[in-house]
């Protein structure tokens, strides 16, 4: 795992991302396609219009683009504008496209699932209406553990 420093979520970003990524790639069930199709990696994606995408994963051939979340417990302001943005790159793309694209959130924890499936924010509102595909990749004990230590820093 890679040294953190007091309020760095670098290790949010680069430890629990390639877990995720991995473990998509393991269980392509999470996505329903066949394993040999799966070829998941973080990527840039430059559309016709020249704009330049880039998502946390994508299997571009089949149309799926993803972003990970790796925040637990609670949605701050500036943690829901995060997936704001997130879904509002993904959105944008799909429009540009000009095709149906699947649109993923992937995240860590169930609680942060059931705020974002069930409140009644703009937010909620705007996964249900874009059909965001919101999914859970349950970590291991000890990647959990660290990520609570690493948000336990953060807020000191």
């Amino acid at each position: 795992m890679t040294k953190n420093k007091q309020s760095d979520s670098s290790f949010q970003k680069v430890d629990i991302e390639k877990y995720v990524i991995e473990k998509l790639k393991k269980d392509s069930a999470l996505l329903k396609k066949e394993p040999r199709l799966l070829n998941i990696k973080p990527n840039y994606i430059v559309n016709k219009t020249d704009t330049i995408f880039e998502f946390d994963f994508s299997i571009e051939d089949e149309k799926i683009i993803g972003e990970i979340y790796a925040g637990i417990e609670e949605l701050k302001s500036g943690q829901r504008r995060k997936i704001a943005t997130d879904i509002l790159k993904m959105i944008y793309y799909e429009k540009l496209s000009e095709s149906k694209i699947e649109k993923y959130i992937i995240l860590v924890d169930d609680k942060i699932k059931v705020l974002l499936e069930n409140g009644k924010s703009w937010l909620s509102k705007l996964i249900k209406s874009y059909c965001i595909i919101l999914h859970v990749v349950q970590l291991d004990e000890k990647l959990m553990d660290e990520l609570k230590s690493a948000k336990e820093r953060q807020k000191r």
